[in-house]
């Protein structure tokens, strides 16, 4: 006899992060399927502004989709101890653009407005060592979050600057 406590416990948790998993990547691929479907079915009689935001809901859901499998893939490294940080001259102001770009067509189904601030004409002086792909990720997060909760036809406040202690900061607001 042998005690699998750990072991069963080990398989409930792998069996909810399943589930959970399925479940996040089930939402958006049903989207996607449906704005298809109705492109497929419609390309004939919609207008190309239709046409237009049934593809904007598409390139969404993937996004959407590519960020689920890239917090996956980071989870896994992580949990082997694999986690790789490329230090690097990183602008924030570089990081603020690239972030806006990925998440455009969310601020403009919303009617989201996005304003830059602080970091204008600073260029290099603000420049930091870090791993610009991982600060666009937590970057695009705190957007994606920002979008998700502000209020239809708001402002978003996103920027960069020195704070009091001569460390850089980001901020989405």
């Amino acid at each position: 006899i042998r005690d699998e406590t750990d072991l069963e416990a080990a398989r409930r948790a792998r069996d909810s992060v399943l589930g959970n998993i399925s479940h996040e990547f089930r939402t958006p691929l049903a989207a996607q399927l449906a704005s298809i479907e109705m492109l497929r079915d419609g390309l004939a009689t919609l207008g190309p502004e239709p046409q237009a935001e049934l593809l904007a809901n598409v390139e969404r859901g993937v996004l959407r989709l590519m960020r689920l499998v890239d917090n996956l893939r980071e989870s896994v490294r992580i949990e082997a101890g694999q986690l790789d940080i490329r230090r690097r001259s990183v602008e924030p102001g570089v990081v603020i653009e690239e972030s806006i770009a990925l998440l455009g067509p969310l601020f403009a189904q919303r009617g989201l407005k996005i304003l830059r601030e602080g970091d204008d004409g600073e260029g290099d002086d603000l420049a930091v060592l870090g791993d610009a792909q991982r600060l666009v990720q937590v970057l695009v997060n705190l957007l994606a979050n920002a979008i998700k909760f502000a209020p239809e036809g708001s402002t978003i406040r996103v920027g960069a600057g020195r704070g009091a202690d001569s460390r850089i900061e980001l901020w989405v607001e």
